[in-house]
């Protein structure tokens, strides 16, 4: 339970149902003292101001964008399952996709999607918009 030597609450923490004494000096926005009292308990409100910063980490993938006629190759690469996929809109037209088995559990990759294999050698699908915005050829 945390209070000021003035009686004022520190927010984010505890507090217990008694009644306090609270004296009129401002409080935690005006007054030094309170002020002073609460500053180790600030950290409760903005983290702590030792907080490391990150960023990604620029890294190499292998790709292959799932074609009609890479569709074999990448299957067999990959370990995955291929499968026609139907135009919703035009039942004879008919895409080539592939059901690749990830940590995560089956994901499939539609034509024109790209398969990335990662760094630790996982396999994943991103859409060719998603593709070009992260990656860019080496």
């Amino acid at each position: 339970m945390a209070y000021t030597r003035h009686g004022h609450h520190i927010p984010n923490t505890y507090t217990d149902a008694k009644e306090r004494q609270v004296a009129r000096c401002g409080g935690l926005r005006m007054c030094s003292e309170c002020i002073r009292d609460a500053s180790p308990y600030s950290w409760r409100q903005k983290g702590p101001s030792n907080m490391p910063t990150y960023q990604t980490k620029s890294e190499q993938v292998q790709a292959w964008q799932l074609t009609p006629e890479d569709a074999d190759s990448i299957t067999l690469m990959v370990g995955g399952k291929l499968v026609e996929e139907i135009d919703p809109e035009d039942a004879d037209k008919k895409f080539v996709g592939l059901n690749i088995p990830t940590l995560e559990g089956v994901i499939r990759a539609s034509e024109g999607d790209y398969i990335i294999k990662g760094p630790n050698g996982q396999y994943f699908v991103l859409k060719p918009n998603e593709f070009e915005y992260k990656y860019e050829s080496v």
